[in-house]
């Protein structure tokens, strides 16, 4: 890989690692599972050079083999062990009980997403026990951009999260400025009312959690709904109230120093 020259001098090196963890950040940084001659030439190495590593790395499960067998992708490992960090545990033991208040009285699930550079990851999820309704697994990964959590997220950040995210995002100028009209919106109104991209007839309402002292949002708390529900479910609005109620509890508990 070629040398950063804004990268700072530094008193020790270890080449080893440094190859390992060049890999971690390729496969994290891409879209899709990648052939040992696509890291090679992303990263500007040898296969021989990268072939150990990508040997040792699958050994240790933090990065495996695509269901074709011939591409590497990234495990969530380093995100588990992520989460065995206090901030994550603290957050989590906060917003259960919350969360599992507002499944009982919206007859909804919902999910905690946490910002991992430009995307979102579902780190917590709670579902009611009786209706039928939709919920996202823990570990769930998609683009900040791409999702009502990862938009709501972006909504509230500071502006260099914003720019840094757009010109990573490799869409036409209109669909960027359509993001950036909807960012405002949902920062304007508070909550996030989203509908998926993927499935017709689902909408995403997405509150943050936003830290007091500095304003600054890393989660999101979702629910995932049904456009067309029983008369006796609560409006998407009420749900959008109780979930913001929530998100705000959780703010004020976790973020409480």
């Amino acid at each position: 890989m070629a040398k950063d020259q804004n990268a700072p001098e530094r008193k020790y090196t270890a080449p080893a690692l440094e190859k390992g963890l060049d890999i971690v950040e390729f496969l994290a940084k891409a879209n899709a599972p990648r052939t040992v001659a696509e890291i090679s030439t992303g990263l500007e190495r040898s296969r021989g050079e990268l072939f150990r590593m990508l040997s040792v790395l699958q050994h240790r499960g933090v990065i495996d083999k695509s269901h074709t067998g011939d591409a590497y992708t990234i495990t969530d490992k380093l995100f588990s062990l992520r989460l065995k960090r206090s901030f994550a545990t603290q957050i989590t033991t906060v917003a259960v009980p919350e969360m599992q208040q507002f499944c009982a009285e919206s007859g909804q699930s919902c999910h905690l997403a946490l910002r991992s550079n430009f995307e979102i990851v579902v780190i917590v999820r709670v579902e009611h026990p009786e209706n039928l309704n939709l919920s996202v697994p823990v570990g769930h990964r998609r683009q900040i951009y791409d999702s009502p959590s990862g938009r709501c997220i972006l909504a509230f950040a500071d502006e260099s999260l914003r720019r840094d995210v757009l010109a990573a995002w490799s869409a036409p100028k209109a669909e960027k400025a359509k993001l950036l009209t909807q960012l405002d919106k949902i920062q304007a109104d508070g909550y996030a009312k989203i509908s998926d991209g993927f499935v017709v007839g689902i909408t995403g309402i997405s509150a943050p959690i936003i830290k007091q002292v500095d304003q600054k949002c890393d989660f999101a708390l979702t629910t995932t709904v049904f456009d067309k529900m029983m008369a006796s479910t609560p409006s998407q609005q009420d749900i959008a109230a109780s979930i913001r109620k929530t998100a705000h509890t959780i703010s004020e508990k976790y973020y409480i120093s």
